[in-house]
């Protein structure tokens, strides 16, 4: 289990890193997002779990809710594959 810490915590330093030595590039892109286009694509990521978290409390005949378990398990499931 602490090889995936591991290797979780080394990709997060990497891309810090990257981004710190990359950040005019990073910042002239951040200015160039429209906001509206963000939020819907985190609504809609957003949706999906939900949606997913539903269909996986039916396949379970209701002995899995659908908030946190379900949400938690379908963060697991997209994480491991």
């Amino acid at each position: 289990m602490w090889k995936k810490h591991l290797i979780s915590g080394l990709l997060l330093v990497s891309v810090i890193g990257l981004a710190g030595y990359h950040r005019q590039d990073v910042i002239h892109v951040l200015k160039d997002i429209q906001i509206s286009w963000a939020l819907a694509g985190f609504f809609c990521l957003a949706g999906n779990y939900c949606l997913r978290a539903i269909r996986l409390r039916v396949l379970t005949s209701g002995r899995l809710a659908v908030w946190p378990s379900g949400i938690y398990c379908i963060f697991n499931h997209g994480y491991a594959t």
